[in-house]
């Protein structure tokens, strides 16, 4: 039931994301108006922002409510410990893994020892791909 509950916020939080993207083209729309003289398009920027504000309030009221249900059912379910409390900033975790450029890699890395670190479509991927022998079973 809680998850159901944690799912319909995050639905809800998407729709609102999809209403803010709306409401921002018509507030350039509508800013666009005013920069040429059309003072009676004014209000309707207003309205904009005042919409923009209640939306990101309400998001960030959504997101309280989900990180709040998702602490209950970890303490339900007993894993309350293990329960994301304390953020660490992912530069200090020892598992992170980060995307690099291929030149790095090659700088960092053997390629030909680790081959699975090669970027895919490149010049050295194909080459690879051309000695290596993979059969479908």
């Amino acid at each position: 039931m809680l998850s159901s509950l944690v799912t319909r916020v995050t639905h809800r939080v998407k729709d609102i994301r999809v209403y803010q993207v709306k409401v921002k083209k018509k507030l350039e729309t509508f800013k666009a108006a005013v920069a040429r003289g059309l003072d009676k398009f004014q209000p309707a920027v207003t309205n904009c922002n005042s919409n923009l504000t209640t939306s990101y309030k309400c998001i960030q009221k959504c997101l309280r409510i989900n990180y709040k249900l998702c602490k209950l059912m970890a303490e339900l379910q007993g894993n309350s410990h293990i329960f994301g409390h304390n953020l660490i900033p992912l530069a200090q975790k020892s598992n992170v893994r980060r995307l690099h450029p291929p030149s790095l890699m090659q700088q960092e890395f053997n390629l030909a020892e680790f081959p699975h670190l090669v970027k895919q479509k490149s010049e050295e991927w194909f080459s690879l791909r051309k000695e290596s022998y993979v059969t479908g079973d």
